[in-house]
């Protein structure tokens, strides 16, 4: 894979990949890192991409598979009592990660109402939500998280239960 090739992959799925990743793992911070990751797996691994007009859906697949990972790792991590993420770099990187056009303060404000409520969900469900948030079908689901898309229905549909009655006041 060229630099210039790379280039516009990363530039057009750079931030989609980092607000999945984040919603996610719900730090921002960490966000960042696992993007890397994601990325550098994106470019070491393109020329083994056998359909490259699913090159979306394998990005995400790599995204969902390295925050999965670090969630495993977070929690052992956590167990084990080791320090925090800090929430003031959480939100510096955020405004950073916001348009110009954007109200930065309004931003915040919905991303940690956004964050509280998909905390309600298992994991499966968030991830799963997620990943229709970034716009692929049932069946692009099915396929990055290697589940029926009977499954991916069942998840999506208990997710909007779950939060029904937060989302109502949107």
């Amino acid at each position: 894979m060229d630099n210039k090739f790379f280039d516009e992959i990363f530039n057009a799925y750079y931030k989609p990949v980092i607000s999945f990743i984040y919603g996610y793992v719900g730090s921002f911070e960490e966000s960042k890192d696992l993007a890397q990751d994601v990325f550098i797996s994106v470019f070491k691994n393109y020329g083994k991409l056998k359909e490259k007009e699913k090159l979306k859906s394998w990005i995400f697949k790599i995204a969902s598979n390295k925050s999965v990972s670090f969630l495993r790792w977070r929690k052992i991590r956590n167990f084990l009592s080791l320090d925090s993420i800090e929430e003031e770099k959480e939100e510096c990187y955020l405004k950073n990660l916001i348009d110009k056009s954007q109200n930065a303060e309004e931003f915040i404000v919905k991303n940690e109402f956004i964050k509280k409520i998909l905390k309600k969900l298992s994991d499966k469900e968030r991830i799963i939500l997620l990943l229709r948030a970034q716009g692929f079908s049932v069946k692009d689901i099915s396929s990055i998280r290697n589940i029926s898309e009977a499954t991916v229905k069942v998840h999506i549909f208990n997710a909007k239960n779950k939060l029904k009655d937060d989302l109502e006041g949107l």
